[in-house]
């Protein structure tokens, strides 16, 4: 009996452990993909600090939060200009949203400790990406990211921060390629007002863009294959606009309870089987 049990345990571990390893890594999140486990997790984009300057390397994954196990690996965030390499430059600048120079920023109010990951456009969009890999044994249908989005510097023209998704088996190679799909609310657009430097801290500088739910239908985020997480700041805006408290959660999809419920199924009625026959021999 335990002999029995052992082999069906250890079969499932195999099959598990082979579903969630991918066969290669080309990860193109700064010091490689962020791995998820379980549960909630959340990052506030403090450890950018408050220095001149800041990198992506300073959101380990141990900077992230989590409701259940700790996420791994490496940061996942990506940085891209249109046209321009993929992590062509992992820094951001320093700024209260006093600067109107395009770029990336590490935005928060002078010397404090809550940060913002962000950008100002020029005359090409920008990205800021994450890229996540599915460490667990389970596909998902659904994921809910909730995320505050906080507006730095005004400008005299309309800009957006647009969310979108992709789910691909391996690595991507850039971020500003096509096939994205959009999800969450109507774009985030700020009123155009007067170029001038803003607390994205207080509520009238903050946008609704919680609560939003990426469902990938039938195409579920399989163990050991990537998902994208993109902010797309348009061209053309020259606002500085940031994110922050940004919380990603998995909904498994059905099947995953359904066969998880059989193999303890089996596992049991193999255990009680042999109980009673083990029993009736005693007799």
């Amino acid at each position: 009996m335990v002999k029995s049990i052992l082999q069906i345990h250890c079969s499932v571990g195999a099959l598990l452990l082979l579903a969630i390893v991918p066969s290669t890594y080309a990860d193109i999140g700064v010091g490689g993909a962020l791995v998820y486990h379980a549960g909630t997790i959340t990052q506030t984009f403090d450890s950018l600090g408050t220095g001149g300057s800041s990198s992506l390397a300073s959101l380990t994954a141990g900077t992230w939060t989590s409701t259940g196990a700790a996420a791994t690996g490496g940061t996942g965030w990506v940085q891209q200009v249109t046209g321009g390499a993929v992590n062509a430059t992992t820094t951001q600048t320093t700024s209260d949203g006093s600067s109107a120079t395009a770029g990336y920023y590490n935005y928060g109010t002078t010397a404090a400790v809550d940060r913002a990951l962000g950008s100002l456009t020029g005359a090409s969009e920008q990205y800021y990406a994450l890229e996540v890999l599915n460490g667990t044994s389970q596909g998902y249908t659904n994921m809910t990211l909730t995320l505050t989005a906080e507006q730095w510097r005004s400008s005299t023209f309309v800009d957006q921060l647009n969310l979108e998704y992709k789910l691909s088996p391996t690595a991507l190679t850039t971020v500003d390629s096509g096939g994205w799909t959009a999800f969450g609310p109507a774009d985030n657009t700020p009123a155009a007002g007067s170029a001038t430097a803003l607390n994205g801290n207080l509520p009238a500088n903050q946008f609704a863009m919680g609560g939003n739910n990426i469902s990938f239908g039938i195409n579920a985020w399989a163990p050991g294959t990537y998902l994208y997480i993109r902010v797309r700041d348009v061209s053309t805006g020259n606002a500085g606009l940031a994110i922050d408290n940004f919380a990603l959660a998995g909904v498994p999809e059905p099947s995953t309870w359904i066969v998880g419920a059989m193999l303890l199924g089996l596992v049991g009625v193999r255990f009680w089987g042999n109980k009673s026959r083990s029993a009736a021999t005693l007799a």
